[in-house]
């Protein structure tokens, strides 16, 4: 189900994050560790091996007490066949048809389930790739600014004072005076260019929510989802082939069933061990989802105006908003320039309609330019970004998490249904081969 981005602007860690952020870690050594989420650090990982280890080894022991029924199944048989002989097989028959049903109930669940996740693991690289694309909206404004910018200090101001240096008309009090203010209008566009390159391109350049996090999302759920629904597939198949090999009460197609019971018993707990970990290691992401991105978005170490733009846009504060100051500085310097060419206008009008011209041509530039910044300044409010942030991480840590719990919860009750099923066809086989003798 795809999340309301208008119910998510609050994020509130769920009980299901809270209770499988509260199994134990410790790694390979049996050292308890910090159990914040850190993918990079080798004792981190060792604890999700080890959550994974649990349901593996819980499942080897159920093989090795099969191993066991088994053989004394083997040695008994033979001593205790004409007193069993009288007893039918039937009852243990039916009860395994009423068990594969239900196997049948709890592996179609992990199909819904695995597409849930699926389903929201791509709405993730959807909002994310949407706050990427907001964010090239602010690179691409920023770069017409720029562009306006230093066609007005390379073009315009320079051909200005070109035009006060070579004029024949100015005396010598105008001449300065005006090459002053074309100087000073140079400067006030340098000071702005410096601004949008420096406090504006630079800041958004390292903040990349899309490319590194999507590709890891993309290629993990691409397998996983294809490996949950193979592993499931191969259970129901295998669990209507053991069905029908039931039904047609010979010995050899019941010991079949045995061996589809067992791989599918290791499939199933194995699958739990893999959704355990998953699931204690989304709950560890989820329990502080901001302050693991702050560390790692980008990877290499961030300088403090970069933790502030980052911080803004995670946490969409307003009074933080980084881009604020250098807006309004931005702002100052167009509005000088704009003073400049006022003023220019008002000394030159003996210098004819060229210039003229261009001052009103330039006039019009700075109004455009202040449009532009008001629009980038627009661009610039967390509001937007944050909103799918926030629906990024509730599909993460409430959707997904519940999905990943549901599958994992089908696949534990279907293990334990498969170490029932197993006995039964063991005693079903038993029971089929004293008949026939």
């Amino acid at each position: 189900m795809a999340v309301d981005i208008g119910e998510t602007m609050y994020y509130n860690i769920s009980e299901l994050v809270k209770f499988f952020h509260s199994f134990p870690h410790y790694d390979l050594q049996f050292d308890p560790i910090d159990p914040k989420f850190d993918p990079q650090s080798q004792p981190y990982l060792q604890s999700l091996i080890l959550v994974a280890a649990v349901p593996v080894l819980w499942m080897l022991l159920w093989i090795l007490i099969y191993l066991a029924y088994f053989c004394y199944l083997c040695v008994t048989c033979r001593k205790n066949r004409v007193e069993k002989s009288t007893k039918s097989p039937q009852p243990s028959r039916w009860f395994s048809f009423f068990f594969y049903v239900l196997v049948i109930l709890m592996i179609t669940v992990s199909f819904y389930s695995n597409e849930v996740i699926d389903h929201n693991a791509q709405s993730v690289k959807d909002h994310l790739h949407k706050i990427q694309l907001h964010t090239g909206k602010i690179q691409i404004q920023s770069a017409v600014i720029l562009q306006s910018i230093d066609k007005l200090k390379d073009e315009t101001a320079v051909s200005l004072k070109q035009e006060f240096t070579t004029s024949s008309v100015l005396d010598e009090q105008e001449r300065p005076k005006l090459q002053g203010l074309a100087d000073d209008m140079t400067e006030s566009l340098s000071h702005a260019n410096e601004i949008v390159t420096d406090s504006v391109q630079d800041a958004l350049r390292k903040l990349t929510f899309d490319s590194s996090l999507s590709k890891i999302i993309s290629d993990y759920e691409k397998y996983r989802h294809l490996a949950t629904h193979a592993v499931s597939g191969f259970i129901i198949l295998a669990t209507i082939l053991s069905m029908f090999s039931l039904a047609c009460k010979k010995k050899g197609f019941i010991l079949m069933c045995v061996a589809l019971a067992v791989f599918n018993v290791i499939l199933v707990w194995a699958g739990v061990g893999a959704y355990s970990a998953l699931s204690v290691g989304t709950s560890d992401f989820c329990m502080d989802p901001t302050g693991y991105l702050v560390q790692q978005l980008p990877s290499s170490g961030m300088v403090p105006e970069e933790v502030k733009v980052l911080n803004y846009y995670l946490k969409c504060q307003p009074q933080e908003n980084y881009f604020y100051e250098p807006i309004v500085t931005l702002q100052e310097h167009l509005g000088h320039v704009q003073a400049y060419i006022d003023e220019i206008a008002e000394a030159s009008g003996k210098l004819g309609s060229r210039v003229s011209t261009n001052l009103t041509m330039a006039q019009n530039d700075v109004r455009r330019l202040m449009t532009n910044v008001l629009k980038m300044s627009s661009f610039t409010e967390c509001t937007y970004s944050h909103t799918h942030y926030m629906a990024a991480i509730h599909s993460i840590c409430n959707t997904c998490v519940v999905g990943e719990t549901t599958l994992l919860g089908s696949y534990f009750f279907s293990g334990l249904i498969l170490i029932i099923l197993v006995f039964l066809m063991l005693t079903a086989a038993q029971l089929i081969n004293n008949k026939a003798d």
